[in-house]
């Protein structure tokens, strides 16, 4: 009888979470780009702007929920995925907080804390779930 593999279980709960957090980043930018434009503090005064917005922001938050899902479905994927996801949002926090650093803390609006919190503790599971993975 195969046995339970906890470090498994753990990586995938980690997967699943930020697959639900892109979603939900997807459906805020998608479905209201207005509001998740301006919660970042980016100027979509246009059509097109707010187009672009969509797609860019919305779109690729929506390809990584969906792909993240998608890895759920395929154990052999766990490790990569977790070496992927943790890099990129290492990449995300860093280059955020080399950002803040440029424009200086007292300039650095609320939402930026937020993602760079979101950013550093997700990339932090994101290793710490790798480990348990053979």
């Amino acid at each position: 009888m195969v046995q339970p593999n906890p470090g498994m279980a753990f990586a995938r709960a980690v997967i699943l979470l930020h697959a639900v957090i892109f979603l939900a980043c997807a459906a805020l930018f998608i479905g209201n780009s207005a509001a998740g434009a301006a919660y970042v503090e980016v100027a979509a005064p246009t059509p097109g702007a707010r187009i672009d917005f969509r797609a860019t922001y919305g779109g690729f938050c929506l390809a990584t929920g969906l792909f993240l899902l998608a890895a759920l479905c395929r154990p052999a994927w766990t490790a990569p995925v977790l070496a992927a996801l943790g890099l990129a949002l290492a990449s995300l926090a860093g280059v955020r907080l080399l950002g803040i650093g440029l424009e200086g803390i007292a300039a650095t609006p609320p939402a930026m804390w937020v993602f760079l919190s979101i950013e550093s503790v997700g990339a932090a599971a994101a290793w710490f779930a790798s480990r348990g993975v053979h």
